[in-house]
């Protein structure tokens, strides 16, 4: 299993727009942090060894049953169902409770914008992305800290190692469940 490209980190005021996703090597591709007062960008993106149809499987699971793949997760209740967009309630737990509105782009994209959360405004974003012949898989927060919220670098690295762990375990997943799936088709 790959690792996370390494971190990069930056803090200051003189933060252009985060980029959406980028090719290994390129600037934003990896894994990172980039915070100033208003804004942080948290990106990981890893290889992926799957198809696909199996990571999108597996995004698209994780919209209405979170907790069976991020263990800080206890609970999710889905309030709102349309054709590619979700609103759910999301319990954590330390008890903390965030809404989402998700959108699907199917087979490239899930956008989670946090409507209401203690500590943040922003989206998260997990994408599917190809680079020459590899899949690849984006996991990506950009917002901001709620007003009177402050944020340390310990929080900061809670939050980016949090998301290098939950894209890394994702990838595992995808994977397992291509292998199973590889091995109960080859069966007799």
């Amino acid at each position: 299993m790959a690792r996370p490209l390494p971190v990069r980190e930056r803090a200051g005021n003189a933060l252009g727009p985060a980029p959406h996703h980028a090719s290994p090597g390129e600037a934003g591709a990896g894994e990172g942090v980039r915070a100033n007062v208003n804004t942080i960008h948290i990106e990981c993106a890893v290889p992926v060894r799957a198809s696909r149809a199996a990571a999108w499987r597996l995004l698209r699971a994780k919209v209405e049953a979170p907790q069976q793949f991020l263990p800080d997760v206890i609970g999710c209740d889905v309030v709102e169902r349309r054709r590619d967009e979700v609103v759910r309630r999301v319990t954590f737990h330390d008890g903390m409770a965030v809404t989402e509105r998700v959108e699907l782009l199917p087979e490239e994209e899930v956008v989670f914008r946090l409507v209401d959360h203690p500590k943040f405004d922003g989206e998260i974003h997990n994408v599917l992305f190809q680079s020459g012949d590899v899949l690849w898989l984006s996991f990506y927060f950009q917002g901001q800290g709620k007003p009177g919220v402050e944020l340390g670098d310990e929080e900061l690295a809670q939050l980016r190692d949090g998301f290098a762990r939950a894209v890394l375990n994702a990838t595992l997943q995808i994977e397992e469940g291509e292998r199973t799936a590889a091995e109960a088709a080859s069966s007799p």
